[in-house]
């Protein structure tokens, strides 16, 4: 367990990735919608558009990106990700688990966790 906070980038990796399958597998409908309007400014004033884009794959996207950075710096350095980046994750961790407790933000969280706090022999590497 002492050696997780190594795989905390492809963690994110895969919860971004998750995120986003799960949110296009089920906004499909307003995916094909806005691929059928041409994409561009196909949001428009469609709450429903809006979330399922930045609500879900947008974030996503963005996860797996944090992940994949978080992961080179790791094998880089072969030392822990900053621990801001993982009390971060932290925060945004509790407040979607606040918001939406049946949600994966506790995946975010733990994940944070593992970054924040690395064992202390990770940090004397």
């Amino acid at each position: 367990m002492t050696r997780l906070w190594r795989w905390t980038g492809n963690i994110m990796v895969g919860i971004g990735a998750l995120h986003t399958v799960v949110f296009l597998v089920v906004g499909r409908s307003q995916v094909v919608g806005m691929v059928r309007d041409g994409m561009v400014a196909s949001i428009g004033g469609d709450e429903i558009r809006l979330v399922v884009w930045y609500g879900g794959a947008f974030l996503g996207i963005c996860m797996v990106l944090l992940g994949v950075a978080v992961q080179h710096l790791i094998g880089e350095t072969g030392r822990p990700a900053p621990a801001s980046i993982g009390w971060a994750l932290v925060a945004v961790g509790v407040v979607g688990a606040v918001v939406d407790p049946v949600s994966g933000a506790w995946l975010v969280l733990v994940c944070g966790l593992f970054m924040a706090l690395p064992p202390r022999a990770a940090l004397a590497e």
